[in-house]
């Protein structure tokens, strides 16, 4: 992978993505600007018996401008009034301008809790939704802090991290409540399915 002629992306912590926050990796750590070129690898062919294989769906992501990703409860989530948790898991929520690797901020009607009270500082993940001060919540990304002190109203579970990591500002999302032995076994099917297709790939290798 290029974005100039004749300069190739060198790999930082194993990957080319880039962190624009602490302007490292990709192309001197900052966006792609006007007449910048990326040029791929034209020679790369994919043999027909591969096109005809098939994979079990449970690993295909399927992308969306507005997908509606399933969530378990936080733990805090009983904190919210009635209202505000019928609102959180009804309605579709816009990703703001102003969302990075480290979190997307959410616009929508505001939610509420039954008191406010103070947490303490308590680990986070990827896929956290963490309700702000001003009623409008935050998805945790990749990118996220380990700790925080906002309330944890849900997770997004694993297996639909990857449709919220592809939408950008304006792009929308719904959630979805499942109970925790519903994402365990998501889990364990996902990683299954998962094995059976690097033995497939294994075998391919072999023929």
């Amino acid at each position: 992978l290029a974005i100039k002629d004749g300069f190739k992306l060198e790999k930082w912590l194993g990957s080319s993505s880039t962190n624009l926050t602490a302007e490292i990796g990709g192309f001197e750590g900052r966006k792609l600007a006007k007449g910048d070129k990326i040029s791929f690898n034209s020679k790369f062919k994919i043999q027909s018996s591969i096109l005809k294989s098939k994979i079990s769906r449970s690993i295909v992501p399927h992308y969306s401008k507005s997908p509606t990703v399933r969530i378990v409860a936080g733990a805090e989530s009983q904190d919210l009034t009635a209202l505000s948790d019928q609102i959180f898991l009804s309605q579709n929520y816009k990703i703001s301008q102003n969302s990075d690797r480290m979190g997307f901020r959410l616009k929508g009607e505001p939610l509420h809790l039954l008191t406010n009270k103070e947490l303490v500082s308590t680990a986070v993940n990827f896929g956290t939704i963490q309700l702000l001060p001003d009623g409008q919540i935050i998805v945790l990304m990749a990118d996220h802090q380990t700790t925080g002190g906002y309330p944890r109203i849900g997770h997004i579970i694993e297996q639909d991290l990857p449709l919220i990591a592809q939408l950008g500002a304006n792009d929308s999302i719904g959630f979805h409540i499942i109970s925790h032995e519903e994402a365990e076994n998501l889990k364990v099917e996902f990683e299954k399915d998962l094995s059976f297709l690097k033995i497939g790939v294994e075998l391919r290798k072999k023929i």
